[in-house]
């Protein structure tokens, strides 16, 4: 395994630095005298962690193809364009293939790559039993698929950078496995990078009215809530009938099964990050809105393809 940390307040060298870990992308700044860059992180054959902080302005154009890329923009301002469509960097946010111009002002930056050839040689055991296929990112779907998903996205990531940088544990080559499924099992379930639209409520938001936008939303923020459909008609200002039908069409499910499966897929991310020593299965079910166990178990084993149990301890 590698790391490094670099800091310059040399604007070419700063170039270099960035191209030596992405060769398409090209630095400069047209205030020199504020400059200043560090560049750290630390990498293996199957993910890379960078870490990059930027004092004064600088522009970063070109394209990240080296793997699937998430970003997250820890502090400061960066505007990121695709072909003039913006990306919302205040949550984290895909790293689509293509060419890109990202500005940036004191900002500190970070980005998880994960290999593509691993991602694609390792995701289908967790495909396994579905229809489900990996699909390209797109500059038009960038955020997490939900609020759930980007708490999942947000702890796993958490997690993986405290375990990174522990020079003990990350030395262990088991450690490092585990690290890997982790990641690859969060980005899964939390960007639009499979074929699934059930799972992905994200996927088609762009293009849904206003009313069964608000309807989705609310259900996708507050799916441990105990809400109706009434409650959800009143959120959409519609009647229950126009909300129903709205959200099938939309869906493919009624807002019921949309809302269980929202409350599947946050004890989903929860599950996987919780410690099976401090944490139990009913603890988090009711956490998530669940009431029934059986039915929850059921329900969960129909979606995973695995008992809640088994996440737990994985």
């Amino acid at each position: 395994m590698r790391t490094w940390n670099h800091v310059t307040r040399d604007v070419g060298e700063a170039a270099e630095m960035l191209r030596a870990e992405f060769p398409r992308l090209a630095l400069s700044t047209e205030d020199e005298a504020r400059f200043a860059f560090r560049h750290s992180g630390s990498d293996e054959s199957r993910w890379s962690f960078h870490r990059s902080r930027v004092q004064g302005s600088a522009t970063i154009i070109g394209s990240v193809t080296e793997g699937y890329g998430v970003g997250r923009v820890r502090a400061g301002s960066a505007v990121l364009e695709y072909a003039g469509l913006r990306i919302d960097t205040t949550r984290p946010y895909l790293r689509p293939p293509g060419r890109s111009t990202l500005l940036v002002e004191d900002a500190s930056l970070e980005l998880v790559v994960l290999d593509q050839t691993a991602v694609r040689h390792h995701a289908p055991r967790y495909l396994v039993g579905t229809d489900l296929g990996l699909i390209a990112p797109s500059a038009e779907n960038t955020a997490p698929v939900s609020a759930a998903a980007e708490r999942l996205w947000n702890a796993a990531r958490t997690y993986a950078g405290e375990v990174v940088n522990d020079p003990e544990l990350i030395s262990s080559a088991p450690v490092r496995d585990q690290l890997f499924d982790l990641l690859l099992r969060s980005f899964l379930r939390c960007f639009p990078v499979t074929s699934d639209t059930r799972t992905l409520p994200g996927a088609r938001r762009a293009v849904l009215p206003a009313t069964i936008r608000r309807v989705l939303q609310h259900m996708d923020d507050h799916s441990a809530e105990a809400l109706t459909v009434a409650d959800l008609a009143e959120i959409g200002r519609l009647s229950v009938r126009a909300m129903q039908d709205g959200v099938r069409r939309y869906t493919g499910l009624t807002p019921l099964q949309y809302l269980r499966d929202r409350r599947l897929d946050d004890a989903h991310a929860r599950l996987i990050v919780a410690d099976a020593a401090t944490v139990n299965v009913a603890a988090v079910a009711r956490a998530c809105g669940f009431v029934h166990m059986p039915r929850f178990a059921r329900d969960y084993r129909l979606r995973f393809g695995e008992n809640p149990r088994d996440t737990l301890h994985s």
